[in-house]
């Protein structure tokens, strides 16, 4: 596949249904904007193709990233970073 062509490959909404399946499947989380697997669940045919609409026309703009540190001594720190639903269920 080439390198332009990715973006080409995001906008089918079967990729979409697919990396939601994987999400799910994983039991993703939600993230800064509240959202979980159950909600997003609730609308799905409604959110995937409102998603794909936004992506189609260039207009989907991803959410800030929660940046969290964990751990217990100065050398045990390390970094989380907790992605909305839909831009985790778009890196899948």
């Amino acid at each position: 596949m080439k390198w332009y062509n990715l973006y080409g490959q995001l906008l089918s909404y079967q990729r979409l249904s697919e990396a939601w399946l994987k999400v799910k499947a994983n039991k993703g989380t939600g993230g800064v904007d509240g959202i979980n697997l159950s909600a997003f669940e609730r609308n799905l045919e409604e959110n995937l193709q409102q998603l794909l609409s936004d992506l189609k026309a260039k207009t989907y703009k991803p959410m800030p990233v929660l940046r969290m540190y964990d751990g217990q001594g100065a050398w045990d720190i390390f970094m989380v970073s907790v992605f909305i639903l839909v831009d985790t269920f778009l890196c899948a």
